[in-house]
This record gives C-alpha cells, structure tokens and sequence, in this order.
C-alpha cells in the first residue's frame, strides 16, 4: 500500500453567513478528541473572506511546510461546481479548479509529496479531471465526490473518517468506517496515489495513443510537416510508421512520467513509497483488470 505522512489537519473554510460553519465545529471535534485520546495530530482553521485572504491562507500554509516542517492533510470546506470553488459561495470571487491544482501542488512539492486533499465541496471530484502526467501530482490522495453534498452530512462522514484514520492510521481501514457508518457515503470516492496517476496516464492515452487516435495524428503530423500525400498506399505505410514511432515514444516516455507525476525527479528517495508498473505494457495490462482498455 503506498504511503503517506503527516502530522496536522489544516481545514480551509469559505462559507456564507447563513451557513452552518462546520470548519470551526471540525476543528473542535478533533481537537477536543485528539486531547481526550492523547492522539498527536492539531487541527488548525484557516477562514477565508476575500481572495486576498485565500491567497495569504496558501502562502501561510507553504511557510508551515517550509520552515515548521508541518506535513498538513489540507481539508476544505467551501461551495463549489464542476469548474470552480467559491470565496464565500462565489461571492468574493470564484477560484478555477486548475488555479487550486497549482496551490496544492505547491504544497505537495514542498512536503515531499505527502499531501492528502479532502474536500468537503460539491463536485469536488472534478478536481480530478485533466490531470497531467508531465506535471508533478498535486496531491498524493484525495478523497471528494463527484455529487452535491449536504453541509451537515460532510461533518459528521469527514468526522468519522478522520477519527478513525488517526486512530488506526491506515487510509483504507477509514474509508472501510465511512462506508459502513457514514451518511450516503457512496457519495464519496477516495483516490490513492497510483489510481490517480492511472487517471491521468489512462486520459492521456486516450486521447493521444490508442490505435483510433493513430490516424488523426498522422493527419496533424503530416500537416506541420506540410506534407501532402494524396496516394492511398504511401498514406496508408505513413499512418503504420506513425503508429510504430507513437508506441517507442510513449514506452520511452512513460518512466519520464512516471519519475515527473511521483516527483521521483525531485526525490528519487521516496520511490519505495509508491506501487507503480515499471513498463507501460504492464501499466496497460493493469488499466484493462480495471475495465479500461488502453489498445
């Protein structure tokens, strides 16, 4: 099972007036707890007006990892669609979901790649999507749902998770408390490390290497090339030497993908944390075990 550490709970909270502020009662909750059961973890409240304070938020939270050596679970409890989170519900402006990709993935440089993200979001799954392989992963997992949630409800399942991920330390065995204690907790999807590299791997491949793509891509080959074959033999043997260089790229690529997405580039170190296939012909056979066929 891959690995992650941590040792504090900083929970990100935009909220309207009206809404019942479940970030300060979260806070409270695991504080109050974590006293009772002498269990080492903080929970720490950062509430966020303006898009000037979500930003001081962010660079607070880099200070904390940089020069505290605080490693945080970063929770947030904010509105939110399949594009955007919203500083007090999109009133004091509205944050795209790519702009949140790149403060997390700060984050998760800086602590090594060690950052849990949950979200206590509507749609906060979307986060998920178009991730890329060629980038550092902003996070190392991440546990969200892809459905409108209900503010009273995300308190009482995120409780419950954290309480028992901090008692027994193990990601699954909390997830396992969720689904059979929570509250319609088929609502929430909880994504490791590896399954969010195939995620990104697989949607690469999709749309760029699989055998229907291959054509297209000889068409936008030969076009930059200003290449014009019009007979339908030569085209046919340059489509198959398309398709013959795609499969040597992508092969030769995916370790570079592989070392960018974990940040082995970074901290070759913390390669043992991770369970990943060592060949993109192993990654394939795997994404097909998970229904996706990747040929």
């Amino acid at each position: 099972m891959s690995k992650f550490f941590f040792n504090k709970l900083f929970i990100i909270q935009s909220l309207v007036d009206s809404d019942r502020k479940t970030g300060n009662e979260l806070e409270n909750i695991i504080n109050d707890w974590a006293k009772v059961n002498q269990t080492p973890i903080q929970a720490v409240l950062f509430n966020v007006e303006t898009k000037e304070e979500w930003e001081a938020t962010w660079n607070g939270i880099y200070t904390s990892i940089r020069d505290c050596t605080n490693i945080p679970i970063i929770h947030l409890v904010m509105h939110g669609n399949e594009n955007y989170v919203g500083i007090k519900k999109g009133y004091r402006g509205l944050i795209p979901l790519r702009e949140l990709f790149d403060k997390v993935r700060k984050a998760n440089e800086l602590s090594r790649n060690n950052i849990f993200l949950s979200m206590a979001v509507c749609k906060g799954l979307n986060v998920i999507r178009s991730l890329s392989v060629s980038k550092h992963m902003p996070f190392c997992g991440l546990l969200a749902s892809e459905d409108s949630l209900l503010n009273d409800e995300t308190l009482a399942n995120y409780t419950l998770f954290y309480k028992s991920f901090f008692t027994k330390l193990n990601i699954d065995e909390a997830k396992a408390e969720l689904q059979a204690n929570g509250i319609h907790p088929e609502l929430y999807k909880l994504s490791k490390p590896e399954e969010i590299f195939m995620n990104a791997m697989c949607g690469y491949l999709e749309s760029q290497s699989k055998d229907d793509k291959i054509e297209e891509r000889a068409k936008t080959i030969a076009n930059m090339g200003n290449l014009n074959i019009s007979d339908g033999q030569e085209w046919r043997v340059f489509v198959e030497t398309v398709r013959k260089l795609v499969k040597e790229e992508d092969e030769k690529h995916y370790q570079l993908y592989v070392s960018t997405f974990f940040m082995f580039d970074l901290y070759p170190e913390i390669e043992d944390r991770f369970q990943v296939p060592k060949t993109l012909a192993e990654f394939k056979e795997m994404a097909k075990n998970e229904g996706m066929d990747l040929y």
